[in-house]
């Protein structure tokens, strides 16, 4: 059992969350519904979406 699972591909590696695990869903659902419990986690969805407005804003000119 792991939470995160790996596809090598050449010299790549794709990274991904297993949620086949209803266990490992359950924990991932968990801390979606609560992330304002967890400083670090809303600092990042800050900056993505942060990023993602730039590039739209980028796209757009």
């Amino acid at each position: 059992m792991s939470l995160v699972k790996d596809k090598r591909k050449e010299q790549y590696t794709y990274y991904s969350l297993n949620l086949e695990e209803e266990l490992f869903e359950s924990i991932l659902e968990d801390i979606v519904n609560n992330v304002g419990e967890y400083p670090t986690l809303r600092l990042d969805i800050e900056k993505s979406n942060a990023a993602a407005r730039y590039i739209e804003l980028k796209e757009a000119n």
